[in-house]
């Protein structure tokens, strides 16, 4: 579990994107007119996370688990 609070932040990001993403894709099949900014937006989100994840596992070290 001290794997994943390691990318807590990085993994609330990628499932933001995805969520925006999401609403952006079913929004447009109803025409909606700011359905393209939820898409993009989604996008540059998940790039962000994808981007901050690969950054802290190559830059900082992951704690180390306690064996008590």
């Amino acid at each position: 579990m001290k794997a994943l609070h390691f990318l807590k932040w990085p993994l609330i990001f990628l499932l933001i994107g995805y969520l925006s993403f999401l609403i952006g894709n079913f929004s447009k099949s109803s025409r909606w007119a700011f359905a393209g900014g939820f898409i993009v937006t989604g996008y540059l989100i998940i790039i962000i996370a994808i981007v901050w994840m690969i950054i802290k596992f190559i830059f900082l070290k992951p704690p180390e688990e306690d064996t008590d």
